[in-house]
């Protein structure tokens, strides 16, 4: 008896061990580190992929294979190695690609690039370097549910160029693909030689390592984080150690609305509740103007309160009326409030869940002369491609789009510190489900140098008939515009060339005469 006992426990071990280790590598690593020679020779790549390997499988559970042999590395092993991703992704429900080496871009187009295996002819790059659309085409037939590809290379940004959407929002129960870059197409990626790796995978790295008991990207403290929380962590790192020539980027690369999402294993929760900020609104910004002005975070919410019947609804305006009339507030008062908060935030989720999906689009010009006006066009259709809304506009600068939530009264706003901005549609409109929706603004610079607008979109609801309005920020860009002198040098010249022509050659007449009397 007692030996069928021990036999039942090791079974029972060995069922959960091998339960374990599937569900381990449920998460799917695949890291290339390029081993070059000669003169294009990098000094990290190896370092990289390794090091990136041993955080993601032992902070995060991941299943890793770590390519970085010449063997490896070269044109058709690194094909090959994407192919076996595409026949056994499926297995896997988190798929990282994360590849250390050169990018270069096409002679003939700065937004086309390729990743160059070590064995690559630089003089015939169509035959034998890697066209960076594969990764696209890996993002639509890997049939994972979340799939991030991570670029550390100097250009890496040209790859936003195959299929550029900004993520807006992002919902991470959803299907995801996005891509990490190590900056813009024009930027260079920089070395951190004190650390033996590259700036860009320095700093990932440490994002993803831990600080205490918690991940440095999770910022929530709540055991997961998303893509665009590791961006924010290692953009700003990355950026102010390059004093902004280096600054890291993220791409959505298909029109999913997923967002990638990290979970860290070995997350302990503390005692009392731990409110799970990512699951409750859905990386969404919810702004109550009611409660604008305060400063302390509201109570813990018991499920128990929340009540949907009319009674009850009366009783917590009548505490909420107290408040506003700053009548004291009894125990049962602040009770009453806290069940108002509950309740209204179960009905603001309910219509975030309810919100449609659209696309938009709109200009970013990259520069302007300071005297300048320039129009910013914003257009939304729920019934339009992304590419049709771009082919509408026809203001000056680059076209960009995102995929966002929409309500039945959106409101977008452009704001920048150092622009005048006027807006020629009214920033508040009504959404129909068949026509697109534009917005307009005339932008004139006011200050030289890099400045930087901001726009936003928000949906305008109002909670079961309340008077409190509520804003649900459902997209967030800043724009970035280079404001040059260029112009108003020419209007100075344009306007002084009189009172110029005299301080220039005035005195050289007078030179010339004085020594012509001298002669004589």
């Amino acid at each position: 008896m007692i030996r069928i006992r021990k036999i039942s426990v090791m079974a029972l071990f060995l069922c959960l061990a091998m339960f374990g280790a599937a569900h381990a590598q449920n998460k799917y690593a695949l890291l290339i580190g390029v081993d070059y020679e000669g003169s294009v020779a990098l000094d990290y790549t190896r370092q990289d992929a390794i090091e990136m390997g041993r955080i993601l499988k032992n902070n995060f559970g991941f299943k890793t294979k770590v390519l970085t042999k010449k063997s490896d590395t070269t044109r058709k092993a690194i094909k090959r190695a994407f192919s076996d991703l595409k026949e056994n992704g499926k297995n896997y429900d988190s798929i990282i690609v994360f590849f250390s080496g050169h990018v270069q871009r096409d002679k003939g187009s700065k937004e086309v690039g390729y990743l160059l295996p070590n064995d690559v002819d630089k003089n015939d790059l169509f035959m034998t370097a890697i066209d960076m659309s594969i990764i696209q085409n890996l993002s639509k037939t890997l049939k994972s549910k979340q799939v991030l590809f991570i670029m550390d290379c100097s250009y890496s940004g040209i790859i936003g160029s195959y299929f550029n959407m900004d993520i807006a929002g992002g919902d991470e129960t959803l299907r995801s693909r996005q891509v990490l870059t190590a900056g813009r197409s024009e930027q260079k990626a920089r070395m951190y030689e004190a650390k033996g790796l590259s700036l860009y995978t320095h700093y990932l790295t440490r994002a993803l390592s831990r600080e205490g008991k918690f991940i440095r990207a999770d910022s929530g403290k709540d055991g997961k984080f998303t893509a665009r929380d590791l961006q924010t962590y290692v953009e700003k790192k990355v950026s102010n150690h390059t004093n902004k020539k280096q600054t890291p980027r993220l791409y959505n690369y298909t029109e999913d609305d997923g967002i990638f999402l990290f979970r860290d294993p070995n997350h302990k929760k503390t005692d009392g509740v731990i409110l799970d900020s990512h699951e409750k609104t859905k990386n969404f910004s919810v702004y109550t103007e009611q409660d604008s002005g305060s400063t302390q975070s509201p109570p813990a919410a018991n499920p128990e309160l929340i009540t949907n019947s009319t009674e009850s609804r009366s009783s917590l305006k009548q505490a909420a009326e107290k408040r506003t009339m700053n009548d004291p507030v009894t125990t049962d008062d602040s009770t009453a409030m806290m069940e108002l908060k509950v309740d209204l935030f179960t009905e603001t989720n309910k219509i975030i869940e309810k919100m449609k999906m659209a696309n938009i689009a709109f200009n970013t010009p990259e520069s302007m002369n300071i005297e300048k006006t320039a129009v910013i066009h914003l257009i939304l259709g729920i019934q339009k491609s992304m590419a049709t809304l771009k082919d509408m506009i026809m203001s000056k600068g680059e076209k960009a789009g995102a995929r966002i939530r929409v309500y039945s009264r959106m409101k977008a706003s452009l704001t920048g510190q150092n622009f005048k901005i006027m807006a020629i549609i009214p920033e508040e409109q009504a959404i129909s489900g068949y026509e697109t929706t534009e917005w307009k603004w005339d932008i004139k610079p006011q200050k030289v140098g890099d400045q930087s607008l901001h726009l936003t979109l928000s949906a305008q609801i109002n909670v079961e008939g309340e008077s409190t309005s509520r804003t649900i920020r459902t997209f967030d860009r800043v724009i970035k515009i280079k404001v040059t002198a260029a112009q108003q040098i020419k209007t100075f010249f344009k306007n002084n060339w009189q009172w110029l022509w005299m301080v220039m050659f005035a005195p050289l007449g007078t030179l010339l005469w004085k020594k012509r009397r001298a002669g004589e």
